[in-house]
């Protein structure tokens, strides 16, 4: 999360993690200034800001739950799949 600039080379279209990804990380290093997924999402997107480099939850959101991601930042979305 820290240093996500540093994959903004040439041929990078897209960067995606999902919330159990941060999760793990940020149980693993509770002094971490960035404590939750928001923060961290928010992180990425301002350093990835004028790349063209997009922003992608890793994980299946609803359509009702993306405005909040949209505003962070996440431009791609994935959906779960029906039941």
């Amino acid at each position: 999360m820290t240093n996500i600039r540093k994959l903004a080379k040439p041929g990078v279209t897209v960067v995606t993690f999902g919330p159990n990804d941060l999760l793990f990380n940020m149980e693993g290093h509770p002094e971490y200034p960035l404590t939750n997924v928001d923060d961290c999402m928010r992180n990425v997107a301002a350093q990835l800001e004028g790349t063209g480099i997009r922003l992608a939850m890793g994980t299946g959101t609803k359509p009702e739950e993306r405005d909040k991601y949209l505003e962070i930042g996440v431009t791609l979305f994935q959906e779960d799949a029906p039941e």
